[in-house]
């Protein structure tokens, strides 16, 4: 994944999730992140199968950051 990606949108490398499509719906995998270099951060997980795969934002670890900010002023 780009690092130029990950800073203009504000996010965090942990926040990138991988997930498979499968039933209809998308499952998030565990997802670690493996490496980060001066351009890419790289990432890993473990699929039970093959299908479809997509990259999105774990939103949940945004709104918790978020929420953590908002409470603490």
């Amino acid at each position: 994944m780009p690092k130029k990606w990950i800073e203009k949108n504000k996010v965090k490398s942990e926040d990138i999730i991988l997930n498979r499509f499968v039933n209809n719906s998308w499952a998030e995998l565990p997802t670690n992140v493996l490496n980060i270099d001066e351009e890419n951060a790289y990432y890993d997980a473990v699929s039970p199968g093959f299908s479809f795969f997509a990259i999105s934002l774990n939103i949940w670890n945004i709104l918790k950051r978020l929420l953590s900010m908002i409470f603490q002023l």
